[in-house]
């Protein structure tokens, strides 16, 4: 279970309201936020000239944006609201979700973390499913906990969710009577006994310490500056340990019977089943009635304080355990109004123009080596509930030693879009974007996976907005964006300014203090920037095409059925392997992907940096005639990429296209192997952003952590060791240019294509554009011996201010690759996440999460060679770290001894084949795996095909000898304990 907090401070500390990547509405794509339209106030007549020139004919702008007629919705008698959406894919699943409108902002303040707290005990118990058996029964079904179930509590609201396979019935895809029965017991019947709330606090306080870090000291430094005047900055939703931990039940109860009122709560249904049956059930199995507990307390926002003209803020944080510094300017923006209005709608395509194009042009500096910042971003955050407040927020991660030249950077691209706005260019090419999106979105309207669906309504339902349907927003999308103007970018960026109600943030490392601009400082260059000479942005369209000429086709020389797959094998005359695995998956989408063996440990240990990091080099170099921003530039639009990939012992290309843009994609492929780019000044920028990021990882406990226990897991061995900031002092060029021209060999590879292929038009642009590259002499087709000395025993470190250990423990033995060998370490990791789990966490308290990975993985020739391997990690409290990790050891060496938990291990595997049943809905599962099979495993394709009846045949034997396989040789344990305990 998750709260919602920070990944990073000063962009990610609030939930963000954008819904990019959500498929029910362009809402999705866009950032969600309207100001007050300027329109109100013309007369009438003016606004029918408006709505003819700006809505050519969509309808008046305060026309409300309607509701999608494919979402049933509406109110059971209980007062319960509901919505209701068929969506075949993934097929075979339902996604149910309740939502309430009640979060941490909602305590009183004897209450903070209660909001939190009853969101975990809703898991333990409730009237039909008392001491775990709601997990037990979703595990029966294959569903994982975390990846099939979870919740969050955030200021604002309480969100449950489960996806669970639908049963037919009567020829009918209905939901289980069971998964609703979750639902109605959450609503209504979730118990708090004595003893479940006692056993829950011990887990939520190792949640509690598992967010303990920079990050959240400086959090707490920075919400009471962004929430002033407000109930936010007191109520962050995990809570204060000193109340959750002695709340008692009788507290917690009392909250959930205040808050969990019909009328506070929606349930959101969207997956592959009847939708009209289920909607006539619904009364049967949802229409429960309120527990006691009085009518539901009046809840009408709590609105952060409005902007204030011309107020200004700054506020200089350092930590010893920060990154890289920080730089944030906040514009606080007046609450938003017709955002769920036609004029609203055309607001948000011109706010994405703008977003798009600002960020555009901060990613353009970022490649020249005297930008003093490795990223920069703008964009719109919100926070607080009804009526929201926007933050306009530009933000960049500053060089070392340059946070003052990131400030005044961030600045003037603010004051070069407020005086001159976008170019011409600039704005079709993000138009062009904004088209092609709106197609790939238009043809895959039917294909759109139920969780993105899923989101928008939940979104929809706590916060308003629009539900408009894929249909309307693209046919109004591609009405509206023609007529959109510079203009209305220009005045649209400079509404964002009417108050100057300025706050910024720079957060460093302590080691960085001296180079810190004063808080005064940062004052005077706000004031500063707006007298300041500044450049207008020229415009600079990309032309050319990609390939100088067209090649010269080479010939496929053998082509092979595969019958059980329906695939097609190409063999080509320079040597390369091709597959077309057409699938129905997508409408329009076209995945690859390439492997090939031999990596850059074939580089030898004298040009290991150069050959490392060669992938990279190219990548941001270009190709061919053109920068990385000229390539970006000529393919706006287009829907295809390309991206290579060099690791220890294989190399990689991934790619995608639609059927419309294949042959850009073609294009792009012959384009990186023939030509391929090595630009100094680009390499030069790009060593210098890795410099800063690689020298403040030693600062971060937990990226110590993991490059110490890299380390540590391969002695003595360069290539598997940790990129430090000094190894890029080793790069050549030449030596780079040489391992890049050594790999590409096309006889060394295998192609896999996946999704909407048309064969023939394939093979003719196979022919053209991969049979066309040059067949090389040397070859890398092989891996490269290394030898892997995994240590045994326990090594401890010491870093960190927390009261926090961090704990891995490891287990490794050679062993021979087989697919089922593979399968049984599979089933064992399934296996122990959920025994392990049960008993760490649930039993003994120790841990929030106890992280399991159990593999095969390959390191010989022809995959034959492998190394097994059992990994374990998780957070805890210092003084339980030895009990814990003996307790571990203690259960695997039962295990091997051959004490397994049948009806366990039968949820594991079931978990495994659900799994895979989504997995064959995903094209690049399918490509990724063939290519795997085909390049290191010499496995037939159909091996995937029928991978849910082999997991079937696997038996608790075969994980009882994969435990006896790793027992053979002792754990290897790691631990970093806080330096207050160093001996």
């Amino acid at each position: 279970m998750k709260t919602t907090q920070q990944n990073t401070v000063l962009s990610n500390m609030h939930r963000r309201r954008t819904r990019a990547g959500r498929g029910l509405s362009l809402s999705a794509l866009f950032v969600k936020t309207a100001l007050v339209i300027a329109a109100c106030a013309i007369a009438a007549c003016a606004i029918a000239a408006c709505a003819t020139a700006a809505y050519r004919g969509l309808g008046a702008p305060d026309d409300t944006i309607p509701f999608s007629s494919q979402v049933r919705h509406g109110q059971l008698s209980n007062g319960l609201t509901y919505f209701i959406l068929p969506n075949a894919k993934p097929e075979n699943r339902a996604y149910l979700t309740l939502a309430i409108k009640a979060g941490s902002v909602d305590e009183d303040d004897n209450e903070q973390g209660l909001a939190h707290f009853v969101e975990h005990m809703a898991f333990n118990g409730t009237e039909r499913f008392p001491e775990l058996q709601l997990l037990d029964y979703l595990r029966s079904l294959g569903m994982r906990f975390g990846a099939h179930a979870n919740a969050y509590t955030s200021y604002d609201e309480t969100v449950y969710s489960i996806e669970v396979p639908v049963e037919t019935v009567a020829g009918r895809k209905i939901i289980p009577d069971k998964a609703l029965a979750i639902i109605d017991d959450w609503a209504a019947a979730v118990l708090f006994t004595e003893k479940d709330v006692v056993e829950e606090r011990a887990i939520i306080m190792e949640e509690y310490r598992a967010r303990l870090s920079a990050q959240d000291r400086v959090q707490q430094q920075v919400l009471p500056v962004i929430y002033r005047d407000s109930k936010y900055k007191d109520r962050r939703p995990i809570g204060l340990p000193e109340i959750f931990m002695e709340a008692p039940a009788s507290r917690l109860k009392d909250f959930y019977q205040k808050w969990y009122r019909r009328e506070n709560m929606a349930v959101i249904l969207v997956g592959d089943f009847d939708e009209e049956a289920l909607e006539a059930s619904l009364e049967e199995h949802l229409g429960w009635r309120n527990p006691p507990g009085g009518e539901l307390p009046q809840r009408d926002g709590y609105p952060l304080a409005p902007p204030e003209k011309n107020r200004f803020e700054a506020k200089v944080i350092t930590d010893e355990e920060w990154g890289p510094t920080s730089v944030s300017i906040y514009y606080k923006q007046p609450p938003r109004k017709n955002s769920d209005t036609l004029s609203g709608y055309r607001e948000d395509l011109t706010r994405r123009l703008m977003f798009q194009i600002l960020n555009t042009r901060f990613a353009e500096k970022q490649e020249d080596v005297e930008t003093p910042f490795t990223g920069a971003y703008s964009g719109l955050a919100a926070w607080g509930s009804s009526p929201e407040t926007e933050f306009l927020i530009f933000a960049g991660s500053a060089k070392e030693g340059r946070s003052r030249e990131t400030l005044r950077d961030l600045l003037a691209e603010k004051e070069r879009a407020r005086r001159y706005g976008f170019t011409k260019e600039e704005i079709e090419r993000a138009k062009s974007e904004m088209r092609a999106g709106l197609e790939r979105l238009a043809a895959e309207k039917d294909k759109i996976e139920s969780g993105r669906f899923e989101s928008e309504l939940i979104d929809y339902y706590l916060r308003g907005g629009s539900v408009a349907g894929i249909e309307w927003e693209v046919n109004t999308s591609t009405a509206l964006l023609p007529h959109i103007t510079a203009d209305d970018l220009k005045k649209t960026f400079a509404s964002f300014f009417r108050y100057d109600d300025v706050t910024v943030f720079v957060v460093a490392n302590e080691n960085e203090r001296e180079s810190l601009p004063l808080e005064t400082d940062i004052e005077a260059a706000v004031a500063e920037a707006s007298r300041a000479r500044v450049a207008r942005p020229e415009n600079r369209a990309a032309k050319g095409s990609l390939l100088a000429a067209r090649p010269q086709p080479g010939r496929i020389i053998a082509e092979t059925p595969d019958a059980e797959t329906g695939a097609a094998h190409l063999e080509l005359d320079n040597g390369a392997r091709v597959l077309l695995m057409p699938t129905q998956n997508k409408n329009d989408e076209i995945l690859l992907s390439a492997l090939s063996k031999g990596g850059y440990a074939a580089a030898g240990t004298d040009r290991l940096i150069s050959a490392r990091l060669a992938s990279d080099l190219l990548s941001v170099s270009g190709a061919g005639r053109y920068s990385l921003n000229e390539l970006l530039k000529l393919l706006a639009g287009k829907q295809s990429s390309v991206s290579y990939y060099a690791g220890v012992n294989t190399r990689m290309l991934s790619g995608s296209t639609t059927v419309k843009d294949a042959t850009t994609l073609f294009e792009l492929l012959h384009l990186v192997w023939t030509e391929p780019r090595l630009d100094e000044k680009a390499v030069k920028a790009y060593v210098d952003r890795m410099k800063t990021s690689l020298k403040r990882e030693k600062e971060n406990p937990d990226q110590y952590f993991f490059n110490e226990l890299q380390k540590t897991l391969a002695p003595g061995d360069p290539y598997h060791a940790p990129l430090e900031s000094e190894d890029l002092d080793r790069i050549s060029l030449s030596d780079a240019r040489e391992f890049a021209d050594f790999s590409r060999n096309p006889a060394d590879w295998t192609f896999v294509f996946t999704g909407n292929i048309d064969i023939p038009a394939f093979k003719s642009l196979i022919e053209t554009y991969l049979a066309s590259i040059p067949r090389r002499e040397a070859s890398l087709n092989s891996f490269t011996n290394i030898p892997l000395n995994r240590p045994t025993g326990s090594k401890t470190i010491n870093k960190g201010k927390e009261a926090r250990t961090t704990v891995y423990i490891g287990y490794f033995v050679p062993a021979a690759v087989t697919e089922r060998a593979a399968l049984s370490a599979l089933a064992l990791g399934g296996y122990l996440e959920i025994y392990l789990n049960d008993l760490i966490r649930e039993r003994l308290g120790g841990v929030y999460s106890l992280g399991v990975n159990a593999s095969l993985d390959p390191i010989g020739e022809g995959g034959l060679s492998g190394e097994l391997s059992l990994e374990l990690f998780f957070y805890c409290d210092p003084e339980r770290a030895a009990e814990l990790s003996a307790e571990i050891h203690t259960q695997i060496t039962r295990l091997a001894a051959g004490s397994i938990d049948r009806e366990m291990f039968g949820k594991a595997v079931e978990a495994m084949v659900k799994e895979w049943e989504e997995g064959m809905q995903q094209n690049g599962y399918i490509a990724g795996r063939y290519a795997q099979y085909l390049t290191i495993y010499d496995w037939p394709l159909s091996t995937l095909s029928v991978r849910d009846a082999t997991l079937r045949t696997l038996t608790p034997d075969d994980v009882l000898q994969t435990a006896r396989a790793l027992s053979r040789r002792g754990p290897f344990t790691f631990m970093m304990e806080p330096e207050a305990r160093m001996r």
